[in-house]
């Protein structure tokens, strides 16, 4: 069993985690707001313009099941990201079958805000030391395993 301590820390650790993720969700909600968009449409965007600057192709399908969405759900939101100029469906160049979401002409100023917002975050992160880094990695890695378990059984 955990100590009175230990179990205070992690109940700090959670409501840190909570708020951050509350925060970020309400910014997210209200730049869907003003773009006529969904959140869930908003995550979808984020998710592609992430995906594109690392350089790796993002799949529908993949996006979908990062986002805990049908296929048909997924497709709608796509569908209006692509409406909107938002997103644009690139064929592969070594598979004609592959399709990959790439932002659209229309996705730069949320490109520029989505990257300035992840580089911010990287300025303060770096300021941690790594023992912080370490127990906020070993903390996200628990809590993803929790989601993903209990999406699986659902």
């Amino acid at each position: 069993m955990s100590s009175p301590t230990a179990a205070a820390d992690a109940a700090r650790a959670l409501a840190a985690f909570l708020e951050f993720r509350e925060t970020d969700m309400e910014l997210w909600t209200r730049a869907g707001d003003n773009l006529g968009l969904s959140r869930t449409a908003m995550l979808a965007l984020a998710r592609i313009i992430r995906a594109h600057d690392a350089g790796t192709p993002l799949r529908q399908v993949d996006l979908g099941r990062a986002l805990l969405a049908s296929p048909a759900g997924i497709s709608a939101t796509v569908d209006t990201l692509e409406a909107k100029g938002l997103v644009r469906r690139e064929r592969s160049a070594t598979d004609r079958r592959a399709v990959a979401l790439v932002p659209g002409e229309q996705a730069a100023p949320i490109v520029d805000e989505v990257l300035g917002a992840d580089a911010r975050f990287m300025e303060r992160a770096a300021a941690l030391t790594p023992e912080a880094i370490g127990g906020f990695i070993a903390l996200m890695d628990h809590m993803n395993g929790v989601s993903a378990r209990k999406y699986q059984s659902t």
